[in-house]
């Protein structure tokens, strides 16, 4: 893949690697060959996923449940609180659609929704706190940790503190930082956080978790009771409501096994090579297209101060439209994402090398 493109969307959709593909090939082939025989093994990867994942993100396996998506993640929370009328929740805004909407839908049932703009490349954090601070204290208060378009990353930790001051809780969308910058959900103090796997965890779209702080769980309301939600799973003539003591329990159906195998060969590989070493990777190939794009004449859309800077830089060109930028610079053999931000989104991976960097700003027209 590496061979024929200067591959720099990370966050957009990421290439997986042979590892996981293997991984994947080869759930597909148990389920070809042996069909229910193969689902003991399945059962024990989805629970070896289960620890890996929340090893990797700082919490503990019963805070993790599986969803197809982040989507599905933050809408469980959103329609799992009961919030209605006399609630209030405050969002940070001008961000993607699904870490906005489940919580803008709420003001239907009459939620009081309050969305805090973006100033600049992100929601500055003044601006949030003072949201917090300026009515009711709110039922929760959902954000992204890195703003999708801009890169804009936000303190977990200071947000999360602020709220739990006013007894709010909070929901992080995570899926543009995890997997690229080390992350420690309960350092962050954080209550539900969800992301999938398609982007910088590098495996198959589909797959993803949420996480809810144990201590909040039982504050969430199951949406979806199953089979899968239960203590007695597979007793079959057991209806009785036993729901499992962990996040588990929002998980209602059979899970997708093959795109469960995949984010475990990604993980491991993730894991084996260090969020820290990721990160130290990926913040020089940022550096070096920050330096790069400002030599080349062109705008630079993205705060890059230690505390906001994340795998994300976005620029504009002087003269041309991000679209057409795009879809020039496809045209030369480097894949980025245009328009994003207001300008073109560049998203490189610790796979990624200077040369996929310097292909990016030789392409580029001056």
């Amino acid at each position: 893949m590496f061979n024929r493109w200067a591959y720099l969307d990370f966050a957009g959709v990421a290439p997986i690697p042979q590892i996981a593909v293997d991984a994947a090939t080869l759930a597909l082939e148990a389920q070809a060959l042996d069909a229910i025989v193969s689902v003991d093994d399945t059962e024990a990867a989805i629970e070896e996923l289960r620890e890996d994942v929340a090893r990797f993100v700082g919490a503990t396996a019963e805070e993790i449940a599986f969803v197809r998506n982040t989507t599905e993640g933050l809408g469980w929370v959103a329609n799992g609180l009961g919030l209605g009328a006399g609630d209030r929740v405050v969002v940070a805004g001008d961000d993607f659609p699904s870490a906005v909407l489940p919580w803008t839908n709420l003001a239907a049932r009459g939620v009081d929704v309050d969305v805090v703009a973006r100033r600049g490349p992100g929601v500055v954090l003044d601006d949030l706190v003072a949201a917090v601070g300026g009515g009711k204290p709110p039922a929760l208060v959902a954000l992204t940790w890195v703003h999708y378009a801009t890169g804009w990353r936000t303190d977990l930790g200071e947000i999360v503190r602020a709220c739990h001051e006013r007894g709010s809780l909070v929901c992080a969308d995570v899926i543009q930082g995890v997997g690229v910058m080390p992350l420690d959900l309960h350092a962050t103090g954080v209550d539900f956080a969800a992301a999938d796997g398609h982007k910088w965890l590098c495996s198959v779209e589909g797959q993803g978790f949420l996480y809810v702080r144990h201590s909040v769980l039982d504050r969430l309301q199951v949406l979806e009771p199953g089979w899968n939600s239960v203590v007695q799973r597979g007793q079959w003539e057991d209806l009785a409501w036993t729901p499992d003591p962990g996040a588990r329990r929002l998980e209602g159906g059979t899970p997708t096994r093959v795109a469960l195998a995949a984010l475990l060969a990604s993980l491991h590989l993730l894991a084996s090579t260090g969020s820290e070493r990721i990160w130290d990777r990926v913040r020089d190939l940022t550096n070096r297209v920050v330096a790069g794009v400002h030599d080349a004449g062109m705008n630079l859309l993205t705060a890059r101060d230690p505390a906001h800077a994340s795998g994300i830089v976005t620029f504009s060109h002087p003269r041309m439209r991000a679209e057409d930028l795009g879809a020039l610079l496809r045209s030369r053999g480097v894949v980025v994402a245009a328009p994003r931000g207001g300008g073109v989104r560049v998203s490189p991976h610790f796979v990624c090398n200077e040369d996929d960097v310097d292909a990016l700003l030789e392409a580029l027209p001056r």
